[in-house]
């Protein structure tokens, strides 16, 4: 079972990155025939939702997929979610998200608003994945 994610996860994961605040939220990381993996990646975001100024810098990433299963346990940055589903297709689980805090910004007008405090979310996803056999 070969899954097509190689050349189009970078591209989304460089697009994402450009304008995401956070890590490229809800894009799943696989690697074909490994069960799991542990790593870092690198890459920039803006300081805040709107920002121009760009902060860069690494993180963990990792992957744990259960034997003879596609349930799994994914990591990447700051999102933790995991698929409860042994289905090759549809996927379901929990997910939980710390955003980053705001503060010390170095425009003047958005550095005199409130400053606003990190925050864990806690969620579910789920959908529909394509795959491709070539």
């Amino acid at each position: 079972m070969k899954r097509i994610f190689g050349t189009v996860f970078w591209l989304l994961a460089m697009t994402t990155a450009a304008t995401q605040p956070a890590p490229a939220q809800g894009l799943l990381i696989e690697i074909p025939d490994l069960d799991g993996y542990v790593g870092v990646v690198a890459g920039i975001v803006p300081d805040y939702l709107g920002s121009d100024e760009y902060t860069w810098g690494v993180a963990p990433v990792g992957r744990y997929t259960f034997e003879d299963s596609h349930r799994s346990i994914s990591l990447l940055a700051n999102e933790v979610y995991a698929n409860l589903l042994d289905n090759e297709n549809w996927y379901l689980g929990p997910e939980a998200l710390y955003r980053l805090p705001r503060n010390d910004v170095a425009d003047d007008v958005v550095d005199r608003m409130r400053k606003v405090d990190g925050a864990f979310e806690i969620g579910a996803n789920g959908g529909w994945r394509w795959i491709s056999e070539q």
